[in-house]
């Protein structure tokens, strides 16, 4: 009887890459093919800068690096994803992060970036990643809340914990998204109220402490980037005051005005088109936290409702393959990259359409690498999870035929001995047949 690896090596190196769930590669080249023609256009800043198509082609080189890493990624087990994958995270996350505190680079004093091997990485964006996998592996693979699991899902707040303190230290949004992301995936994970209530408890309490710290102080007291989110927090208050802030945070409040600019200057929501962006040459990150607006300008209602519309797409799609699920871990991670990156998509469709000023780029759609780089990896962890699940839903029927197909073969078998044995009961109204007449009788 194969094992489940043996069934599934079987299978040819297209059929593992096309299989699991098709819809799912089918939305990830979607994604491909509308970042690319939105990227294209929304980057002329940095083609006019680069005097060549130079950053179209590392865009579509960085797409390209990410649906090789998604497919790599789609074709490990959920063994190795369960047992290895976040201990492998454990290990990567603090020494990245650590990388970052020494010699991270970045603007006005948000240190964002590392380089490895000149190529630059946000740790942050791994940092969704392994979230996602951590909170999993503190679940278990119990459907049900089990109490006793508070002591994994204490280890799970602590570690993130930290490591999203020292984030958000750059980063005040993504750190505030990485909590919120906590505690519904907490909920969704059905964690331990005892773990849960301690988790809720520390963080309002930190984050009253610090916004009244935040504003209270005196600028000179405040730490690091605390003045500047003083600044954008004052400046939202009172859109018609300047806050005393850093010269770039005014420039920020310049582009957030334009984004909204971008958006009132497609008349009706009609399309004009692509490259036809009057905006994107003034939107410094037209590629990045203002995408949306400069897709809006462009494409109309089309930009306006096919972007949200992917992310709510892509949650559906993937909450529909958890609950098909016979394994509460891949379920769980399903669920996890369900909730952490439409929740980042919102907010950045939140920035372009002027709601609110922050960084946070959109996923798939953002120029650069380790947003695409990462983002696909996810994906790649969500297509092999419904791999996973469709090789054992495979192998187990080819058992249950090898099953049927034995007790079969068994039953004829019996059946058969039964026809050719003796009729015992019959020859023993007989007793005058002698010993040797009795063997012929009996062979026939």
């Amino acid at each position: 009887m194969d094992s489940l690896h043996e069934v599934v090596d079987r299978r040819s190196l297209v059929q593992r890459l096309l299989d699991g769930n098709g819809a799912l590669w089918a939305l990830y080249i979607a994604f491909m093919i509308l970042s690319t023609l939105i990227v294209s256009s929304a980057i002329s800043s940095e083609v006019y800068k680069a005097g060549s198509g130079m950053p179209i082609f590392k865009h579509i080189l960085f797409l390209f690096g990410g649906f090789v890493l998604c497919a790599i990624v789609s074709q490990f087990s959920s063994r190795f994803m369960r047992n290895w994958a976040p201990r492998l995270m454990m290990l990567a996350m603090p020494l990245l992060i650590a990388w970052l505190l020494v010699a991270g680079s970045g603007k006005n004093g948000a240190e964002r970036w590392i380089y490895i091997a000149g190529i630059s990485v946000q740790p942050s964006e791994l940092m969704r990643i392994a979230l996602v996998l951590w909170g999993a592996v503190a679940a278990g693979n119990s459907w049900k809340r089990n109490p006793k699991r508070w002591k994994q899902f204490t280890a799970y707040y602590v570690l993130s914990g930290i490591l999203i303190a020292i984030l958000a230290s750059s980063n005040l949004s993504t750190g505030i998204i990485f909590v919120l992301f906590i505690g519904i995936y907490s909920i969704v994970l059905r964690a331990p109220w005892r773990s849960f209530r301690w988790f809720v408890r520390v963080t309002v309490g930190l984050a009253l402490l610090g916004g009244i710290a935040l504003m209270t102080l005196p600028p000179s007291w405040l730490p690091g980037r605390a003045s500047t989110w003083r600044a954008r927090i004052e400046r939202k208050v009172d859109e018609h005051s300047v806050a005393k802030g850093e010269v770039r945070e005014i420039n920020m409040g310049g582009q957030e005005d334009m984004g909204r600019m971008a958006i009132a200057s497609s008349k009706n929501l009609l399309p004009v088109g692509p490259g036809q962006s009057k905006f994107r040459s003034a939107l410094a990150l037209a590629y990045s936290d203002y995408i949306y607006a400069i897709a809006i300008e462009e494409y109309g209602w089309l930009g306006l409702l096919v972007l949200p519309g992917l992310y709510v797409l892509w949650m559906w799609l993937i909450l529909r393959e958890a609950r098909r699920q016979s394994s509460a871990y891949r379920a769980n991670v399903l669920r996890g990259f369900a909730i952490i990156y439409p929740l980042q998509a919102l907010v950045n469709l939140a920035v372009g359409a002027g709601l609110f000023n922050t960084g946070q780029t959109l996923p798939m759609f953002s120029f650069g690498g380790s947003s695409i780089f990462a983002t696909s990896i996810a994906f790649g962890i969500m297509i092999g999870m419904s791999r996973s699940e469709r090789a054992y839903k495979l192998w187990a029927e080819e058992q249950r035929q090898l099953e049927a197909r034995r007790l079969a073969e068994a039953e004829a078998a019996e059946a058969l001995e039964r026809a050719e044995a003796p009729d015992e009961q019959a020859l023993a109204y007989h007793p005058s047949l002698s010993s040797t007449e009795y063997d012929t009788a009996s062979h026939h």
